[in-house]
């Protein structure tokens, strides 16, 4: 294979983000970053060959509010910044369930979590079959909770690898993976795996 082949060819990634959290507003200063690969600081290109590993971490720091847990609600990318436009990939829904390894048998997960306000996961490149390499926007719904709430169906961050698995090991959580967990925002749950 050439490294001329499409296949190969780098796809620039932008990211946006939305955070969503019940109740009166509260000052928060969330960070969402493509990570280098030792997780140690943010990766200065936004460029990936298909099928590297993407690393990408969300945070919140609440500063004068209650210590709280972040949870990706839904991920989805798309060919421009209009998140409803088409073709569109959910590769994170239904409240937090990592379907991109489900579908495409990738190595896409959810990491284990080392602090509650901070969710890592890592997302192989891929490319739009109609794209010619443009770039590809991600657009993430965040949602924040109590750190000392528990898991459950509405906030989890589950990952597929020969059945489904917690970040946080509450196992009990992603039981509705395969189903609805719950009311669903803009995105509805693909039926397609995720492909729109």
């Amino acid at each position: 294979m050439s490294l001329s082949t499409p296949s190969l060819l780098p796809t620039p990634l932008r990211h946006l983000l939305v955070l969503r959290l019940p109740g009166p507003m509260v000052q928060l200063l969330v960070f969402n970053a493509i990570i280098k690969a030792d997780w140690s600081y943010q990766r200065p290109s936004y460029t990936y060959f298909l099928g590297g590993v993407i690393n990408i971490e969300a945070s919140v720091k609440q500063y004068n509010h209650v210590p709280l847990r972040v949870f990706v609600d839904r991920r989805v990318a798309t060919q421009a910044p209009d998140v409803n436009s088409l073709p569109r990939y959910s590769f994170i829904e239904n409240n937090g369930c990592f379907v991109d390894a489900k579908t495409t048998a990738s190595s896409s997960r959810f990491m284990p979590r080392s602090q509650v306000d901070k969710i890592q996961f890592q997302l192989e490149a891929f490319m739009f079959q109609e794209g010619n390499s443009p770039p590809i926007y991600i657009t993430c719904i965040l949602k924040a909770t109590i750190a000392s709430a528990p898991s459950d169906a509405q906030r989890k961050s589950c990952s597929f690898a020969n059945g489904w698995f917690a970040a946080d090991g509450n196992d009990q959580v992603w039981g509705c993976c395969d189903s609805t967990c719950g009311p669903d925002g803009e995105f509805a749950a693909s039926p397609y795996g995720g492909l729109v």
